[in-house]
């Protein structure tokens, strides 16, 4: 009886340890950003929380990431269009030593800001995608985004400053 109890807690062990992901919440950055290209710009702040890590290697993460942006864009005929959003996103991240890759994937409250008016909030859906590459340690570096709403696409390269705790 006690082998087959042995047998069980190894068999259990070994299907663990094939799992794709290990639970491991942790902190992972806070971040302040700009970027701009051509009449789109966005600026945000933003926190990171993982929640799990790819047991195939350690710079694959899956997390939340939650946060502020303001965002807008002028049209050569003088349209403008202000958005500001409050972002909850589920993020999947690759990182090293030198930069990061985000996929983002949510939701977020969203208010229009034209001409000094805001409107009341809508959900909408949104997807991203952002890259950095670090200067300063992983405190200060290049940044590229992208995002897509229904309403607004958004693509710019900056700069960020923040904690990243990579490792």
């Amino acid at each position: 009886m006690g082998q087959l109890a042995g047998k069980s807690q190894q068999d259990s062990a070994a299907r663990n340890s094939r799992s794709p992901f290990r639970f491991d919440l942790s902190f992972r950055s806070i971040q302040l950003d700009a970027a701009t290209f051509v009449f789109s710009h966005a600026a945000s702040a933003s926190i990171d929380v993982d929640l799990a890590t790819f047991t195939q290697g350690s710079a694959g993460k899956i997390g939340f990431r939650f946060g502020a942006e303001w965002s807008g864009a002028a049209g050569a005929g003088g349209d403008q269009e202000y958005y500001r959003d409050l972002n909850a996103f589920v993020r999947v991240t690759a990182a090293g030593e030198r930069g990061r890759f985000d996929l983002l994937f949510g939701t977020c409250s969203r208010r229009n800001a034209a001409w000094g008016i805001v409107s009341a909030g809508d959900f909408v859906a949104k997807l991203g995608a952002e890259a950095r590459l670090n200067l300063f340690g992983n405190y200060f570096g290049l940044f590229g985004k992208g995002s897509i709403t229904r309403q607004f696409g958004l693509f710019g390269v900056g700069l960020f400053i923040g904690v990243d705790t990579w490792h």
